[in-house]
């Protein structure tokens, strides 16, 4: 993976990782509930492959870094605040333009991070493109969540949601709602549902939440094999 770089500014982290030629377009990525592992990694290399740089943001940056994922999941599920997160990632955008350079920059978000897109974007009219996959959403909201259902609405940018029929996080009323919420927005959007997936089909391996072997299910290969190359031609739309 080319140019990849741990980064810490003003005392948040994340990882910023380049394609092989410059670029004027960036995705930043919030991640699972995970932060940053593996799994972003190889995302940033699905980016920096469409000639994107990529930023990820890491929601635990008041925690040791070595911290293990096992660990982190319990913190981001009772404890991780939505008004302070969103407050950091704008801080990332500004620096996506102001220190990269960046003339355009979207955002993608998987699980936690897929229902954060929502509440960043309605906040930040920079961004110009907003991907949730499998977002984990709770309707209505706890008080510590912002509400991305009623947010999507105000989202300005083009939007893609990938939405897995067999996702045990996010009910599907819960997904017909934001749906809804965003045909009342003007901007064009983009639904993909697969109705035989899993809820954080993207990834391989077991599951530190269900206990389930996402890469046993064909149908979590299928959407990640169909949903990714419209999100790239998505990206490459509307940030190059």
């Amino acid at each position: 993976m080319a140019d990849e770089k741990r980064i810490t500014v003003d005392g948040l982290r994340a990882l910023v990782v380049k394609p092989d030629s410059p670029s004027k377009g960036g995705v930043l990525v919030l991640p699972t509930i995970q932060g940053i592992e593996h799994h972003m990694q190889t995302v940033c290399g699905w980016i920096t492959d469409a000639g994107l740089t990529a930023l990820v943001w890491d929601p635990f940056s008041a925690y040791d870094r070595e911290m293990p994922p096992e660990k982190r999941y319990p913190i981001g599920r009772d404890q991780l605040e939505d008004r302070p997160a969103l407050q950091e990632q704008i801080h990332w955008v500004d620096y996506m333009h102001q220190e990269l350079g960046l003339e355009s920059v979207g955002t993608i978000g998987f699980c936690l991070g897929g229902r954060m897109v929502f509440t960043l974007c309605a906040a930040e009219p920079r961004l110009k493109a907003c991907v949730a996959y499998h977002p984990s959403i709770d309707y209505p909201s706890p008080s510590r969540h912002l509400d991305a259902v009623a947010a999507a609405k105000d989202v300005t940018c083009p939007v893609q949601i990938l939405y897995p029929g067999q996702d045990r996080i996010t009910k599907r009323e819960t997904f017909q709602a934001l749906r809804e919420s965003l045909e009342k927005s003007a901007a064009p959007t983009i639904v993909q549902l697969f109705p035989h997936a899993d809820h954080g089909f993207t990834e391989r391996g077991v599951s530190i939440v269900s206990g389930v072997d996402r890469g046993s299910n064909p149908a979590n290969i299928e959407a990640t094999k169909l949903g990714w190359p419209q999100t790239v031609a998505l990206f490459r739309a509307c940030l190059l």
